[in-house]
């Protein structure tokens, strides 16, 4: 769109009284182009003009543009439609709005030339304000286009879209001022095509509303031009070329405008237009050596997303150059999926994008028919879940009641709070917590929070001290600018600009640590409580360590609610995204481990397929973890700006997320779907697919977990299922697979190549918990026997000790005290028994005399079967160096000398101690010289069998236990035929499982004709290992083994038949079960 110039035929600079135009003004226009009414006012005093075109013997209305804006000059353009195309006379009236406009002259005729041409609205188009862009009149049925700018008339203090269709009221849309600027894309509410009056309302300081323009937008039916790119990122060796495919998807020619690439890597074609259902390509070439990446940004006519990005990424010569493709199911269900080129192993990551927010629903995908579709039975909510969604009901709710009446009227600054003062306060119905008032007092007082006490409560006095509670303000005045810099402005409805902390009991008794409460920022008239206040309520029973986390958590809640729903009349936003926004507030005061993200990181991974990213009020454990996964990915690719895009908009759900990326959902679940699987490794290549968090592990590191995931060969079964904005994964032995899901799945997948001796390597990250950084990350995947160096700095001063505890289902298989040194650093080499294998939980401990605190969890760390003999390294015992590694297979009759240094100056001695499973003890006692003591252990015949071999160091005989491990003796070489054959089986033998049916349990007897590593391990009839029983170490002798009829993960089996499957040196069994539920 172009203004016009002046002809011979214009209206003169100097033509109306009181006005100077900057230049004549063309009297004759084609419709959709532009007229800028600009120039200066000679007159004083000037409130108002009025340009009114009105026709001359023609059927056309009156078309007036009325300026309220006038500093010293007009600068207003307008723009007429095709239907506007006829000859009018122009008329100017200006001066004082009090004493009503003058006429200040006319001209004519001024003509419209009718034009095909689709209008745009010029940049002044509106009083008062400048737009970033012009804005698109024609515009298919559910597209928004952007409207952005900048307010210049500084009287405006809101501003709104009142919409109508053949004089019916549709509603308004709010625009919302920030700072005086606008940012807010156009959705309009109607379901079809046609008309569709837009006038812009603005409120000014005065209390006084005034249209600022207006224009007919034709909405029409039409299907747009679509761009989809075929691959996520396309990997280029030096000198390569490559071809990027672009599909249009849309119903209209699609052209791509521009496309540009990072240095190092050139352009060196373009497509034409490309027809409705076809592709075209975009050739790039890499010039560079390796090691260089970036975007190929390609501009199009797509009117919903004109700018599609495919990341890039230079590959070195030598390196594997693969390409992420994704493929889509066909109009049958159908998704046929290929290893990328090379590759005789991959992963499809799956994805699932429909818009169905039914939490029940469950897509079936198979090799072959895949079954039914099932909706297993949500688990009942926990408390905090019940509570939650009581919360997120009341958000909509409330913002609903917003929307309909309008933005609530502000309370005037009121009266500060000061120490003793008391108040009354609501607490809404919180089931099974009924509606009542309680009567508060302030406690403490902070330059943004104000603490109350629930008077005569467990809060008032109790264990939670005053002191506490300010130390809880000062933490959160230091937070409080880095949260509301990411996401926005808190509400202040009374106006004293601190956010309320209100400890009552009450909170408990809901199942909560705190809450935000929507309803206390309302009046009763619109749903609220009437509370008036902006605050969070809050347990005062809640471990100390958690306070900070929680605090920020709820305050993301309370930011969240004023900036879709006060600010912006929009709606509260979907529980998935605004949990998964508060989680990532924790990671910005380090929270990640305190707040329990890697809690709830693990339960999504345990079992993604199960989870889709749909919550809209409770919210489960596993689904936190989805939605903080997923905004974490947001902001690890586009930034941290794009919080406050999140934030700061009416909209919510997917909307928000589509308009803060500029990106489609589906292109988005897919990218998140790969991440969860590559980040930490080389698959994927691009940085984008990486977590660069480091509670996640950062650049180069996997820290948390693998997703489950489904294996199949090339002629195996599989069944899975996904939900929907849901992912899962499959791996593929062979180069190719044929998943069958259902057409409203929308099945999409994108291929990932794994070598063949590929294993995912996690590590727990170096500040994973609370309060303790490691000096390097801990293994999360090793073996039986592997030494586990456990060496870091706690951030306390007043810690003395750290515990390390490896469990299974919460049963602590393994702990491992250590030392904290008097500038806080600590050290101890660990290790694992071969039988204390499976997928183990780590927990991490610090204390000191006074007790000990959890620090934090990571699950799983999976350890698997080493290789006999274990060796005990020097730094296996704490506070103890070795000179050497102790063995720990000994035969009788050996000398096995012990010796190494005590870090302790003042240690004395130093004992070791054998205790056998009677108990019976046999003790060895060295002294300390210079700090350094050394022995030789003689095991003589009376101490062959099983021990546990345990080290103390000591002070004038008061000796602390420093560590201890299993240690067996073994007969002699040359006897241990004769004595040993007689009283074990002489064969291995797997025996029939019993009972068998069987429903709760079902008992495995193995013997072992000689001691050894042993896998035994239970498959479903597609041959996946459902649940490791024993991987390690057995001695010789008949044992039995239990299984419980759950996976790995603790999920129950389904009824069926299984296997049961031993494996061991030279032999392996298998036997049937058969499971009835």
């Amino acid at each position: 769109m172009q203004p016009v110039t002046a002809t011979a035929q214009s209206i003169p600079v100097d033509h109306f009284e009181g006005l100077r135009f900057d230049a004549p003004v063309p009297a004759s226009v084609h419709a959709g182009q532009e007229l800028p009414l600009s120039g200066i006012l000679l007159e004083t005093g000037w409130q108002g003009a009025l340009f009114s075109f009105r026709p001359v013997g023609g059927e056309s209305a009156d078309i007036d543009l009325f300026v309220q804006h006038l500093p010293g000059r007009i600068d207003r353009s307008v723009v007429f439609a095709s239907a506007a195309a006829d000859t009018y006379e122009v008329i100017l009236f200006g001066g004082a709005a009090g004493d009503g406009l003058e006429f200040r002259g006319l001209f004519s005729p001024f003509v419209v030339l009718d034009s095909p041409d689709p209008v745009l609205l010029p940049t002044r188009f509106f009083d008062g304000l400048l737009l970033q862009a012009p804005v698109p009149t024609q515009l298919p049925l559910g597209v928004a286009p952007v409207f952005a700018g900048q307010i210049l008339d500084e009287r405006i203090v809101s501003a709104r879209f009142d919409l109508s269709r053949e004089g019916q009221e549709l509603g308004s849309i709010r625009i919302p001022i920030t700072d005086g600027q606008f940012d807010q894309p156009l959705r309009f509410p109607v379901a079809s095509a046609g008309p569709l009056l837009v006038q812009l309302v603005v409120g000014l300081q005065d209390g006084t509303f005034w249209g600022r323009g207006s224009f007919l937008f034709q909405i029409t039916d039409d299907t747009p031009a679509a761009a989809a790119p075929a691959v996520l990122s396309a990997a280029l060796l030096a000198g390569a070329t490559t071809d990027i495919v672009i599909a249009n998807r849309g119903g209209t020619d699609l052209l791509v405008l521009d496309a540009a690439v990072p240095t190092q890597f050139e352009v060196i074609t373009m497509p034409g237009p490309i027809a409705p259902g076809r592709t075209g390509t975009i050739g790039v070439r890499y010039s560079g050596v390796g090691g260089d990446e970036g975007d190929l940004l390609v501009d199009t006519n797509d009117p919903l997303r004109p700018q599609r990005r495919v990341a890039l990424l230079g590959v070195a010569d030598g390196d594997a150059a693969t390409s992420l493709a994704w493929e889509r199911a066909d109009e049958d269900g159908l998704l046929t999926a290929l290893a990328p080129a090379g590759f005789q192993r991959f992963v499809l990551a799956l994805f699932s994008p429909p818009h169905i927010l039914d939490t029940e629903t469950h897509f079936p995908f198979a090799v072959g028919v895949p079954p039914p579709a099932a909706r297993p039975a949500r688990p009942a909510p926990t408390p905090r879940e019940r509570g939650e969604a009581i919360r997120a009901r009341k958000a909509a709710r409330l913002a609903s009641e917003v929307r309909s009446r309008g933005r609530p009227a502000m309370r005037s600054a009121q009266t500060s709070y000061q120490v003793g003062d008391s108040r009354s306060l609501v607490f809404d119905d919180f089931p099974p917590v009924p509606r009542q008032l309680l009567q508060a007092r302030v406690v403490a007082l902070s330059d943004h929070a104000v603490a109350f006490v629930h008077i005569g409560t467990e809060a008032d006095g109790g264990s939670l001290s005053v002191a506490q509670i300010q130390a809880h303000l000062v933490r959160f005045d230091i937070d409080y600018d880095g949260i509301v810099d990411h996401f926005g402005a808190p509400s202040d409805v009374d106006g004293d600009d601190r956010i309320a902390f209100v400890y009552t009991p009450l909170v408990d008794d809901v199942g909560l640590g705190g809450f935000q409460d929507p309803a206390s920022v309302l009046q009763e008239e619109f749903g609220g409580s009437g509370n008036l206040i902006d605050l969070l309520f809050l347990s005062p029973t809640q471990p100390a360590s958690s306070y900070r986390s929680l605090l920020v958590h709820e305050f993301q809640h309370l930011i969240n609610f004023h900036q879709h729903v006060l600010i912006r009349g929009g709606a509260s936003e979907a529980t998935w995204l605004d949990e998964g926004l508060s989680h990532v507030a924790e990671d910005l005061v380090d929270g990640f481990a305190a707040g329990g993200n890697s809690d709830n990181v693990s339960a999504f991974l345990a079992n993604p397929g199960a989870v889709g990213l749909t919550a809209q009020d409770h919210v489960t454990s596993a689904e936190r973890g989805a939605g903080y996964l997923f905004v974490r990915s947001l902001v690890d690719r586009f930034g941290e700006g794009i919080l406050l895009r999140l934030v700061q908009t009416g909209l919510s759900d997917r909307d928000s997320v589509e308009e803060a990326a500029g990106v489609p959902f589906r292109e988005l679940l897919a990218g998140f779907a790969v991440r969860l699987y590559a980040s930490g490794t080389d698959l994927a290549g691009h940085s984008r697919f990486s977590f660069s968090f480091s509670g996640l592990g950062g650049r180069g590191t996997r820290g948390f977990p693998q997703p489950a995931i489904l294996r199949t060969g090339a002629d195996a079964e599989l069944a899975g299922s996904i939900r929907p904005r849901g992912v899962a994964f499959v791996e593929v032995t062979g180069t190719s697979i044929r998943l069958q899901a259902p057409v409203a799945a929308e099945l999409g997948a994108v291929s990932i190549g794994l070598p063949l001796d590929f294993v995912a390597r996690v590590d727990i990250p170096i500040d994973h918990f609370a309060g303790v950084r490691f000096d390097t990350p801990l293994p999360g995947v090793f073996a039986s026997g592997d030494p586990v160096v456990v060496r870091g700095q706690v951030l306390d001063a007043t810690l003395t000790e750290v515990t390390a505890q490896y469990s299974v289902n919460g049963d602590a298989i393994s702990s491992f005290d250590i030392s904290v040194a008097d500038d806080g650093h600590f050290s101890r080499t660990i290790l694992l028994d071969h039988d204390q294998v499976g997928d183990l939980a780590f927990d991490l401990f610090v204390g000191n005399e006074e007790g000990s605190t959890h620090a934090g969890s990571f699950a799983p760390v999976i350890v698997t079967a080493g290789a006999d003999p274990i060796l005990l390294p020097v730094g296996f015992f704490d506070g103890v160096l070795l000179d050497a590694p102790l063995p720990t297979r000994i035969q009788a009759g050996a000398s096995v000398p012990v010796s190494g240094q005590v870090t302790d100056a003042a240690v004395d001695g130093v004992l070791i101690e054998l205790v056998d499973g009677d108990d019976d003890r046999v003790s060895f006692s060295l002294p300390v010289e210079a700090s350094r003591f050394a022995l030789d252990l003689a095991f003589g015949a009376e101490l062959i069998g099983p021990w546990e071999l345990r080290l103390f160091t000591g002070r004038a005989a008061d000796f602390s236990y420093r560590g201890g491990f299993d240690i067996v003796v073994g007969e002699p070489t040359t006897t241990a035929v004769s004595e040993v054959v007689g009283s074990l089986p002489d064969a291995f033998a797997l025996a029939q499982p019993y009972p068998n049916p069987f429903n709760a349990s079902i008992v495995v007897p193995l013997q072992t004709a000689g001691e050894g590593v042993i896998d035994i391990a239970v498959y479903d009839l597609a041959g996946q290992r459902l649940v490791t029983l024993h991987q390690g170490w057995l001695p010789a002798g008949s044992h039995r083994l239990r299984w419980n009829g759950h996976g790995q993960r603790g999920i129950a089996a389904a009824s069926g038949v299984y296997l049961i499957r031993a494996n061991a040196r030279d032999w392996q069994g298998s036997r049937k079960v058969l499971l009835l539920r």
